[in-house]
C-alpha cells in the first residue's frame, strides 16, 4: 500500500495561538505529527510514502531529509517527498499526483489524528474494494469549522457531499483511499479551475467512482492549540507529576511546585492531561500513561515500582539517591572527582539520609555516634573538606546541563548520572584554586531555579 501526506499548509491559525512550531512538528505526547502518521503507515505496510510541504520553512523539509537518511527511531523510511507551496491541499496532491499512479492509495493532511486500531480496520477494507473502487473515512464527531457532510445510502455508499448537514450526521474525516484513476478527475478539477478537495470528491461522484464511506470513531483536525488537547484526549494522554514532601526539601516547597507546573505546561502543549500530587496522595491508576516523579518516601517508592508506565525518575534510582553513602561509594568506585577522605581543613559530617550536616575541624573516631553528630544516625557519611568555589549544578542525563560551559564537570555528573539510572538530577561541586573539582553532593530532580523554563523542556524529552 501506498500512503501520502498533505503537509503544505503553513499553520496560520497555530502560529496566531502561540503554537511556534511548524504544523507537522507539533509534538502529540513523545511523536510529532508527521512521524506519528510515518509510523502509522509503516505499521500498516508501505510500501511508499509521499509527503509534500510547503518552502516557506526549512525545518520541516530538514526534518524530511533526516528521515531519508536515517529513519525513523531506527526503522528505514520508505520515504519520497516534494518541497513546493500550493495554493490548496487539491493542489497539493496534484503536484504529488505524479508519483502515485499505478497503484491504489491513502491520502491524509498532516493534521490528522485517529485511533490506530481504526485506522487498521480502515486501510483492510481498502485492501478489499474492487479496482476502480474508493473508500473515503468519515466520522460523526463535529469538531470542524467548515465540515463536509457525508450523504450514504444503507450499504454505506456515498450518494453526495454537501456543505450543509443532511439527515446523516457524518462528515468526512480527511481519509481517502483511492484508486489511480481517481487522479484523472483530479487533473480535470485542475484544469476547470477548482481550488478545493471537496470540490474533487464531488467530482469523483459525478465521474461515476463507487466510493463507499467507512465510519471512524473521533477524528481530530489540528488546526488550533486547543486540538492539541483534543487529540490527546483522543489518545488517552494522561500524565501525573508527583511533589515530593516537605521534609526531603525543606524551604524549597514552592521552587519544587514552580518546576513540576512548568513540566506541566509543557505537557499540555503536547496533548497531555496532567495532574500534580503531593507523594503522600499517591496511587495508580491504569490509564496514567507517564509519569514525573520527585517522591522520595519509601512508600511512593514502592507504589511507583508497580506503576504500568514510564517513570522519571525511576523509584530504583531515587533509592540510591536516596542515601549518600551509596552515592559516595558509586563516584569512589568510578572515579569520579569527589570530597577527600583525609583533610588539613576540617571535616564534614553528613547524615546518609536527610539534610542535616556539622563542620569539624578535626577528624571524629570511630563509626558510633556521639553526640555532636545530633541525630544523624550510628554511620553517618564523614568526609574532607574542600577549599574553593562552590558551584550548583542542575542536568537532564544526555539532554541538557548548567551551568554551560564546564564540560568537565558534565561529563562526570552524567557519567555518574548513568551509574544510577538517574534521570534529572542536581548537585554541589567544590572548584579549587587550580580548576580541578570535587562533586560533594548529588540529587534527584532538584528546583532547576536559575533555568527552569529551558530544563522543563529538556525534562519532557523530544
Amino acid at each position: 500500500m501506498r500512503y501520502a501526506v498533505i503537509a503544505a499548509g503553513e499553520g496560520s491559525r497555530l502560529a496566531s495561538e502561540g503554537i511556534s512550531k511548524p504544523k507537522p512538528l507539533v509534538q502529540l505526547g513523545n511523536e510529532l505529527l508527521i512521524d506519528r502518521l510515518i509510523r502509522i503507515f509503516m505499521d500498516n505496510g508501505a510500501e511508499e510514502i509521499v509527503v509534500i510541504c510547503n518552502d516557506k520553512t526549512a525545518q520541516v523539509a530538514g526534518h524530511l531529509v533526516d528521515l531519508q537518511r536515517d529513519g525513523l527511531n531506527g526503522r528505514p523510511v520508505p520515504l519520497r517527498f516534494l518541497v513546493k507551496s500550493t495554493p490548496s491541499s487539491m493542489h497539493s496532491l496534484f503536484e504529488i499526483s505524479q508519483f502515485l499512479e499505478g497503484a491504489p492509495f491513502i491520502l491524509t493532511t498532516v493534521d490528522t489524528v485517529f485511533s490506530e486500531q481504526e485506522f487498521r480496520r480502515y486501510v483492510d477494507e481498502v485492501r478489499s474494494v474492487r479496482d476502480g473502487e474508493g473508500v473515503m473515512a468519515v466520522t460523526d464527531y463535529v469538531d470542524d469549522e467548515s465540515p463536509l457532510y457525508v450523504e450514504t445510502d444503507n450499504m454505506m455508499n456515498i450518494r453526495g457531499f454537501h456543505d450543509e448537514p443532511n439527515r446523516q450526521p457524518l462528515i468526512s474525516a480527511g481519509i481517502y483511499g483511492l484508486p489511480s484513476k481517481a487522479l484523472d478527475t483530479l487533473r480535470r478539477c485542475v484544469e476547470r479551475g477548482e481550488s478545493r478537495m471537496r470540490n474533487f470528491q464531488r467530482a469523483l461522484i459525478t465521474d461515476g467512482f463507487r466510493l463507499c464511506a467507512h465510519k471512524l470513531g473521533k477524528v481530530v483536525d489540528v488546526d488550533h492549540a486547543g486540538d492539541i488537547v483534543k487529540a490527546g484526549e483522543l489518545l488517552g494522554l494522561d500524565a501525573l507529576l508527583v511533589k515530593r514532601d516537605a521534609q526531603f526539601s525543606p524551604g524549597s516547597e514552592d521552587k519544587d511546585l514552580r518546576i513540576l507546573k512548568t513540566v506541566a505546561k509543557n505537557l499540555e502543549l503536547r496533548g497531555y492531561k496532567t495532574t500534580i500530587l503531593e507523594e503522600r496522595e499517591l496511587s495508580m491508576t491504569a490509564h496514567t500513561t507517564l509519569i514525573f516523579s520527585m517522591a522520595r518516601s519509601q512508600r511512593a517508592l514502592d507504589i511507583l515500582k508497580k506503576a504500568p508506565c514510564p517513570v522519571v525518575n525511576s523509584p530504583e534510582s531515587v533509592e540510591i539517591c536516596n542515601s549518600r553513602i551509596a552515592v559516595d561509594r558509586l563516584m569512589r568506585e568510578n572515579n569520579i572527582p569527589c570530597a577527600p577522605l583525609e583533610s588539613d581543613s576540617g571535616y564534614w559530617i553528613k547524615s546518609d539520609r536527610g539534610h542535616e550536616m556539622e563542620f569539624v575541624k578535626e577528624k571524629l573516631g570511630g563509626l558510633k555516634a556521639p553526640s555532636t553528630w545530633r541525630g544523624m544516625g550510628e554511620a553517618p557519611l564523614i568526609v574532607g573538606n574542600v577549599e574553593g568555589r562552590e558551584v550548583k549544578f542542575y542536568g537532564v542525563r544526555g539532554r541538557y546541563f548548567y551551568p554551560k560551559g564546564m564540560n568537565e564537570l558534565r561529563h562526570e555528573a552524567e557519567r555518574l548520572a548513568d551509574i544510577i539510572g538517574i534521570d534529572v538530577y542536581g548537585g554541589d561541586c567544590i572548584v579549587r584554586a587550580d580548576g580541578t573539582f570535587a562533586i560533594i553532593d548529588f540529587n534527584d530532580w532538584p528546583s532547576f531555579s536559575p533555568c527552569v523554563e529551558e530544563a522543563a523542556e529538556q525534562i519532557i524529552g523530544k
